[in-house]
């Protein structure tokens, strides 16, 4: 195969050569590809002034304003029967089937399943808990 030969650059437009080029913004998107990217530095806790370099194996954690975490409780609770919510889990199928599997291995609900996961992982992000603590105080439903 042969190359093909190089096109000739395309000359300026000579009303725009004193003109400059506006730049163009850098978002955090541009970055890195989605799923990527690790922030280098933790985010600060709360009353804190520095961060704590992010060891290798760390999962990247997104900073959460009290306001935000107050928003979102908000949120939640408008969206909520009897003190529960119900939402929907997409799980490609060898995911899908190995939890069917585990359930009627363990003879639990997939539900309970997933909600034994889903609190051992909430375990691990204390960043969390720190939030629940500074939410107002809901009532439990009737």
């Amino acid at each position: 195969m042969s190359a093909m030969p190089a096109r000739p650059p395309v000359p300026p437009h000579p009303e725009s050569a004193d003109v400059p080029k506006p730049l163009g913004s850098l978002s955090a998107s541009l970055l890195a590809r989605k799923g990527d990217a690790r922030p280098a530095m933790r985010p600060l806790a709360l009353g804190t002034a520095t961060g704590v370099p992010v060891e290798d194996d760390a999962a990247p954690v997104a900073s959460v304003t009290v306001a935000t975490a107050r928003r979102i409780a908000r949120e939640s609770a408008t969206r909520t029967r009897n003190g529960k919510a119900a939402f929907t889990l997409r799980l490609d199928s060898d995911r899908h089937v190995r939890l069917r599997l585990a359930s009627a291995m363990t003879r639990h609900s997939s539900q309970h399943l997933v909600t034994l996961a889903l609190d051992a992982f909430l375990q691990n992000l204390p960043e969390v808990d720190a939030l629940v603590a500074q939410l107002p105080v809901t009532r439990a439903p009737k």
